[in-house]
């Protein structure tokens, strides 16, 4: 009998809580290291989300895959996103200005989709939409997606969602600068 409860003991333990909306504070680590200055000068605009609940980010989900509670974010993630791309951009060489002016690109951004969940492991997805212009001439519009998927499901603490959608909005990012990149160095400023 006391292996049984210890059994049980041990399965609740390890299972953490399917139950309690978890709030998660959403960070950010640039994966590209700093880079040699390039010469051009660019302006990121405020990204808009057009998510319905700005706040919801994911759900916890119980052994059975049902929605058992809610995951929460702390800070805007428009304006996650929106700092993580200008880090990403001054990491790769870019001069990120706070002022907008016809001469210099205009990189906007809209926010589609961002989701996190457990069941085994925790799996996360940042989907945006990011639109270059310089002027009135549009030099990139296009989707981008970043999936993550990361460790056993032990404690389902708010940390760990935190973390699996900074390492999908990494994947995003690093498709979306790649592409960058090609637009914004052709005709430098």
């Amino acid at each position: 009998m006391r292996k049984i409860v210890f059994a049980v003991g041990l399965c609740v333990m390890l299972s953490g809580c399917a139950f309690g909306t978890r709030h998660v504070l959403l960070t950010y680590q640039p994966l590209r290291p700093p880079g040699s200055p390039k010469g051009v000068t660019i302006f990121i605009a405020p990204f808009e989300d057009r998510r319905q609940t700005p706040q919801l980010v994911g759900h916890v989900l119980n052994g059975y895959g049902w929605k058992t509670a809610k995951i929460k974010t702390r800070n805007e993630v428009s304006q996650w996103i929106h700092d993580a791309l200008a880090a990403e951009l001054r990491n790769t060489g870019y001069d990120v200005v706070v002022n907008e002016t016809p001469e210099i690109a205009t990189i906007s951004g809209k926010v589609l989709h961002v989701d996190c969940s457990s069941y085994w492991t925790y799996e996360g997805t940042v989907n945006i939409e990011i639109e270059v212009r310089r002027g009135n001439e549009v030099l990139l519009q296009r989707t981008y997606l970043g999936e993550a998927e990361q460790g056993l499901v032990v404690a389902l603490r708010a940390k760990s969602y935190g973390r699996v959608l900074e390492a999908a909005l990494q994947v995003t990012l690093g498709k979306a600068v790649n592409d960058l990149e090609g637009v914004l160095t052709k005709g430098g400023q």
